[in-house]
């Protein structure tokens, strides 16, 4: 077994995989999904709610594939080629240029949330815990920040091309970036560091490095073997990602609710890049602050940031609207680091893939049916005020339960 203490570690490559694969799949994928509603339903002359049903089906179609496929595939396959299949998936995403009707692009949303299911559903949260037993919060606030910083740069590259040229060659655009960001990343993943003769990332630092260091049997497999029981962590734990669901579907309606409330509409072309911008600083700085504050603190204020972008958007007018855009990013950080850190905080390392698994199904299963809803709620009334007053509540019972949860950290 081949252990580096200094210099280079494989583990970078894995992280700049991850940086890649995620930032790609959920920063065009997801993040910029919004952008394209409006003018396709247009077109297509359909309701706004029946494009919005892609997110619904992607969801689904993730939670399916990482209850049935992901943790088979990649236990018996090397995690290389199983990603490279599912950056295939992505294709058609490039075709739907020509589409002419609403069920084509819930087609294609099912086959990415397959390939999501993969590409930062199993790959960027179990594949970062195997690789990094040191500096694990960075490596997720880190990888957390490219989608951030793909969404950022891409939703106003693609705003820029609808705008100008309509919404066929911005999706083609979209499709060509997803499928070459995805697929070149996959040449260089690998599941455990003893494929390549490695210890993780800082093992030969803790005491245990031994226990880090099993069969790599012992690790994915337990994902279908560790038992999680149901008790209060537990509990809470699915409360803060029922939390991050809330906050997490909004995120698709960001731009139809600065046009509800008069946003110019140069401004409202930048309501997603701005909170694509505080997706990224917040995922650096939680990365940055986490280690010298702690955890409890880092989540709080995180928390207190996305109640503030909340108040902000739903009491101000034009910058105000942006202003709180950029602060509600902070909610981006939900799923890519307190979720991971608290399932490392509360569990061993055999049960993390397990509980990570729920999280993740938990997650995409909420949001597919409460974007949905987002979407009806503001067809029928003409308003998203129930909106804001739900995401506030979710956000208000998540610091009560991170703020007894962690209270000896």
């Amino acid at each position: 077994m081949k252990e580096k203490g200094e210099g280079f570690h494989y583990a970078c490559v894995i992280l700049v995989a991850c940086c890649l694969s995620m930032g790609s799949s959920i920063g065009i994928t997801n993040n910029c999904a919004g952008l394209f509603f409006t003018p396709v339903s247009q077109d297509f002359g359909c309701g706004y709610s029946d494009l919005s049903l892609t997110v619904t089906i992607m969801a689904l179609a993730n939670c399916a594939s990482l209850l049935l496929l992901s943790k088979r595939l990649c236990t018996r396959f090397p995690l290389r080629i199983v990603l490279m299949a599912a950056s295939l998936l992505n294709v058609p995403r490039i075709f739907l240029s020509f589409s002419s009707s609403v069920w084509q692009w819930w087609l294609c949303a099912g086959l990415s949330g397959i390939a999501g299911s993969f590409l930062y559903g199993f790959a960027a949260t179990i594949t970062l815990e195997r690789w990094f037993k040191k500096k694990l919060a960075l490596a997720l606030s880190v990888t957390g920040c490219f989608s951030g910083v793909f969404g950022m740069v891409m939703s106003a590259i693609l705003g820029r091309i609808i705008s100008t040229a309509g919404w066929r060659p911005a999706n083609m655009v979209a499709g060509i970036v997803l499928v070459t960001l995805t697929l070149v990343p996959s040449l260089f993943m690998s599941l455990d560091p003893k494929e390549k003769g490695m210890v993780p990332y800082g093992a030969e630092e803790l005491s245990d490095a031994v226990s880090t260091t099993e069969d790599p049997a012992s690790g994915p497999s337990s994902v279908k073997d560790a038992r999680i029981p149901f008790n209060g962590v537990f509990a809470a734990i699915m409360l803060i990602c029922l939390s991050d669901a809330i906050l997490a579907a909004f995120i698709f309606h960001l731009n139809s609710y600065g046009i509800s409330v008069k946003v110019t509409l140069f401004d409202v072309s930048m309501v997603t890049t701005f909170y694509m911008i505080g997706n990224v600083i917040s995922k650096t700085a939680f990365g940055a602050l986490e280690g010298r504050f702690g955890f409890r603190k880092v989540a709080l204020s995180l928390f207190a940031a996305i109640m503030a972008g909340l108040l902000l958007m739903l009491f101000g007018r034009q910058y105000a609207v942006l202003a709180g855009s950029l602060v509600f990013g902070a909610s981006a950080a939900i799923y890519t680091c307190i979720i991971p850190l608290m399932a490392r905080e509360f569990y061993d390392s055999q049960q993390y893939p397990a509980i990570m698994q729920k999280c993740l199904v938990a997650v995409n299963l909420l949001v597919s049916g409460i974007g949905y809803v987002y979407g009806l709620v503001f067809e029928r009334t003409g308003t998203y005020l129930p909106v804001m007053v739900t995401m506030m509540v979710a956000t208000a019972y998540s610091i009560v339960i991170l703020a007894k949860m962690l209270k000896r950290s």
